[in-house]
């Protein structure tokens, strides 16, 4: 299917029914078995994305077919267990495959075929396959849902505007932060750890491997552009083509990469000052655009609840653990409080102003990896030669362009520029472009949006 309205919807369908859905489900164990598969499987009905994908409205999933392959959880010891990774394909099998990652991180990407396929005539060409990478949907599914749930109150706007109230406020909420996330940590620490890029890139070639081709091409957007990149380092031998729209490539300055998520918010708004508060507080983070659905609404909470939904469309732990696995360790409150207020002050901000960045918690100031006991060294994306196109939003606030110009120099990619807001949007904005190099590696410098 390939219609307009569709075209336009794509990451608002991911992120809405996502978000509905997933107070109604949590996981609880490392290994899983799909409905109608099993370990290792061969192919089967995709029997538990039905609810889910009645909440999407997304038609199709009789079309859909279902297996897992069996992985390590740490390649390194092999006493750490396995792990069944769910995918699906749409498609006979006989065509050129193309691997697909929505985001998050954190999302299912087992009914992503089906959004594409609502959106692209792109399955005449290519077996469309998306993958439940560790943590997430079936794959895993992650063990501490609950303990994320209730997150601590936030501190008021006044109080963090407050020099004498502020500093004591942040420390009591980073050190709500640290227990949460160390008792997530802790609940699996072997699965958690695990839950890096390079593991799971390594994922999608075992996926690719269990599908017994060669080579693949791959469509990942906002997150998936940081899996797409790890995928061609990693495995360059078997890509074709790669598809990364809205760019996930932080600065390995903080602060930098701070100021241009500052600087886009500001952009995206109509601001000329870099980002002014009123922008960068009614920012939304990344995989939540201004037209999800509101988890408070109780409409959409109860439509998720009338429907059987055995996969958790959205997975907070996997959130947690594939941002913060992959970043330095934080600093103390004090210091983030520090640099924070340094930053605000700098770029003429209210003091409670929350910076929309992927390692941000919901309070201004203090980071969401606080305490987190497995910290990493980041990752490390390099140019193997490989057949790359990064499609950028030159007004996108939640991946901001200069990432995607960052990026593409580094992997020696083609970018498209697209002069528009619409944050992993690429296939309403540019469809024809990525389409088109999908099949024949040609490209434009410009989307025309």
């Amino acid at each position: 299917m390939n219609t307009p309205a569709g075209r336009l919807t794509l990451c608002l369908l991911l992120t809405a029914a996502a978000t509905a859905a997933c107070t109604t489900t949590t996981g609880t164990s490392t290994t899983t078995d799909p409905a109608g598969t099993a370990a290792g499987s061969g192919w089967g009905p995709c029997g538990d994305l039905t609810g889910y994908t009645a909440l999407l409205g997304v038609p199709g999933v009789e079309d859909l077919t279902c297996a897992t392959t069996t992985v390590p959880v740490d390649p390194d010891d092999p006493a750490a267990g396995t792990l069944d990774v769910a995918f699906s394909r749409l498609g006979s099998g006989t065509k050129d495959v193309l691997l697909l990652n929505p985001g998050g991180p954190g999302l299912e990407g087992r009914t992503m075929p089906l959004l594409v396929d609502l959106v692209s005539d792109l399955a005449a060409d290519f077996d469309l396959v998306g993958v439940d990478v560790r943590g997430t949907g079936a794959t895993g599914p992650m063990p501490c849902e609950e303990l994320l749930a209730d997150e601590p109150p936030v501190p008021d706007d006044a109080t963090l505007d407050d020099p004498q109230q502020a500093r004591a406020a942040v420390s009591t909420y980073a050190a709500a932060v640290a227990a949460a996330g160390q008792a997530c940590a802790g609940s699996d620490p072997e699965l958690i750890a695990s839950l890096t890029l390079a593991n799971a890139a390594d994922d999608l070639d075992a996926v690719r491997e269990a599908l017994g081709v060669e080579r693949v091409s791959y469509l990942g957007v906002s997150w998936g552009t940081a899996l797409g990149a790890a995928y061609q380092s990693q495995h360059p031998e078997h890509l074709d083509r790669m598809v990364l729209d809205s760019m996930v490539w932080p600065a390995d300055d903080p602060a930098a990469d701070i100021a241009a998520v500052l600087a886009a918010v500001g952009t995206g708004t109509g601001a000329d000052d870099g980002g002014s508060a009123e922008a960068a507080t009614d920012a939304t983070g990344p995989e939540e655009p201004e037209d999800a659905t509101d988890p408070d609404d109780d409409r959409a909470t109860d439509d998720a609840a009338d429907l059987d939904l055995r996969v958790v469309p959205l997975s907070y732990g996997a959130r947690l653990a594939y941002t913060c696995d992959e970043a330095p360790a934080a600093a103390g409150p004090d210091a983030q409080w520090d640099a924070h207020t340094a930053l605000t002050d700098r770029l003429g901000l209210a003091r409670s102003t929350r910076i929309p960045h992927p390692a941000s918690s919901e309070a201004a100031g203090v980071s969401a990896c606080t305490g987190w006991p497995f910290p990493g060294p980041g990752p490390a994306a390099r140019a193997t030669g490989s057949s790359v196109l990064v499609v950028g939003h030159t007004e996108d606030a939640v991946t901001p362009f200069v990432w995607s110009e960052r990026a593409t120099d580094a992997l020696d990619a083609e970018l498209v520029r697209s002069d528009d807001d619409a944050h992993g949007g690429g296939l309403g904005t540019c469809l024809d472009v990525i389409t088109g190099f999908l099949r024949t590696g040609e490209t434009t410098a410009v989307c025309a949006s």
